[in-house]
């Protein structure tokens, strides 16, 4: 009987691990990972951009320098604090900056994008890109959004890129350490290079001393320099840079003599910055549709967006009343960028279409079109300078016979007026007036005389081989062969008022 027990028992207990291991259950079937994000290691410059000291990206006062195409580096942190993109802070692994650390942009905007992420293998990682409009395509993304009726399929496509933008680096976010204000670092990387302190986490270390400022490196305005030096286990020591806007605040907290140094030093006082979305206090009368941008003190890869819809706007109402197409009336066309555009609208104006028609065919456009505005200023200087002291860039660029591309038989000014932002010329036009703000020129004591140019493959009797000016660009010379432009300074010439302007 107990034998008829046990061999019961065994029985029971066999059917039951063999039912559990051949038939499981859905609690104890394994769950699928979840998919994770692949973190950027390094980056790759694929056209000459900023790179700064903090993660701030307008103006210069913070500027280091210019990273080219080519360039590579490798992500030490990102900060997602920024409303058009990110920033990420690198450590240079190629070319003439290598070794040095400090932050580049990326746009969530494609055509604003001037570096592209790598993944460990080197692998391009994909962004989001913008939606098609086209009917049947990209209908798994369309679907998976909804709510946005009475919104432009463009401006919603728009939304949507943003959204898929920011999810990635918030899913990124999980990939990292955590460092609080919307900054993370690469695991791996020591924290002291990549942290961000706060102002008053900055302040206070320099009111006990573990902190001091660098005021050798502090060429003015509301960023200063301070260093502080970290000893790691082997005594090795090394010293870290950090950024921070200056107030009194902050000042009444530390030393007088210190004080005293920052004041003698200080160039432009500690009134607050004027960052992105602080307009000038200047009275330049209404702006146009998106074009408040153009008051703010400084101008960054993330405004480019905002720029794009301002010279949307300007080009409309060039075009109010003067036609289409090929029809559109000259003499209609240039007095509307006088009475229907304020002044900062006009210098803006002038500069992206001009470099537009002038050098957009050129290589590399940027600088090309950089020194296009670069001789549009200069010529405006030379009017206010000989009396004309309302004279402006707009002035400048209209003045007969002194730019091919408004001439009247000349088709140039109406395709620069009709692209749109799509064109290839316009997004470069944009991007080289941004880069006009946050460029040092060099290469001649002269470079604010070079008024006239040509381009390689003409030959004008004005032309003097003594007077050619090589400019260099942020520490970078312009090509000197293929398609370009050969720049003179201090070529005779005059100045006058045109016709359109009523000055």
């Amino acid at each position: 009987m107990r034998k008829v027990i046990l061999f019961t028992l065994i029985s029971l207990l066999s059917f039951s691990v063999f039912s559990e291991s051949s038939a499981p259950t859905e609690s104890v079937r394994p769950k699928p990972r979840p998919e994770r994000v692949t973190v950027p290691k390094k980056i790759r410059v694929t056209q000459v951009t900023t790179f700064r000291d903090t993660s701030f990206f307008g103006g210069q006062s913070n500027l280091l320098g210019i990273l080219n195409a080519g360039d590579e580096a490798e992500v030490l942190s990102v900060n997602t604090n920024h409303s058009e993109g990110v920033g990420f802070q690198v450590r240079i692994t190629t070319g003439p900056r290598k070794g040095q650390i400090g932050w580049v942009y990326y746009a969530k905007n494609p055509n604003s994008q001037k570096i592209e992420l790598l993944d460990k293998e080197d692998n391009v990682i994909e962004m989001p890109k913008p939606l098609s409009l086209l009917p049947g395509e990209d209908e798994e993304r369309w679907a998976q959004y909804s709510g946005m009726q009475g919104v432009p399929l463009n401006v919603q496509r728009d939304i949507i890129m943003g959204k898929e933008f920011n999810q990635y680096f918030d899913d990124l976010a999980k990939e990292m350490v955590n460092l609080g204000d919307g900054q993370m670092n690469q695991r791996g990387i020591p924290q002291h290079i990549s942290r961000l302190m706060s102002d008053k986490q900055i302040w206070n270390e320099v009111s006990t001393g573990d902190m001091e400022i660098d005021l050798d490196r502090y060429r003015g305005g509301n960023y200063f320099p301070f260093t502080k030096t970290y000893t790691d286990e082997n005594g090795y020591s090394t010293k870290a840079t950090y950024w921070a806007k200056a107030s009194d605040e902050f000042l009444s907290n530390i030393p007088e003599n210190i004080r005293t140094a920052i004041r003698s030093n200080q160039l432009e006082g500690c009134e607050p910055s004027k960052e992105e979305g602080v307009p000038n206090p200047e009275e330049l009368g209404e702006w146009n549709t998106g074009c408040h941008v153009l008051g703010y003190a400084t101008l960054g890869d993330q405004h480019f967006d905002m720029l794009s819809t301002c010279l949307d706007s300007l080009k409309a109402k060039v075009l109010e009343g003067a036609g289409s197409g090929n029809s559109i009336n000259r003499d209609t066309a240039f007095r509307n960028m006088y009475s229907k555009l304020n002044s900062k609208e006009q210098e803006f104006l002038a500069m992206t279409i001009t470099s537009f028609g002038e050098a957009g065919i050129l290589a590399p456009p940027l600088e090309e079109m950089v020194m296009v505005m670069k001789v549009l200023q200069n010529r405006k200087e030379y009017a206010q300078n000989k009396g004309y002291r309302d004279a402006n860039e707009l002035d400048a660029a209209l003045q007969s016979w002194q730019f091919s591309m408004y001439n009247s038989g000349d088709p140039n000014w109406k395709r620069a007026i009709r692209s749109n932002n799509s064109n290839p010329h316009t997004v470069n036009s944009i991007k080289s007036y941004i880069l006009f703000q946050n460029t040092t020129f060099s290469g001649s004591s002269k470079i604010d005389e070079v008024y006239h140019y040509h381009t390689e493959y003409v030959n004008p009797d004005w032309k003097d081989n003594n007077k050619k000016v090589n400019p260099v660009l942020n520490g970078r010379s312009l090509k000197t062969s293929g398609r370009r432009h050969i720049f003179y300074r201090n070529i005779p010439w005059s100045f006058r008022h045109n016709n359109w302007s009523g000055k």
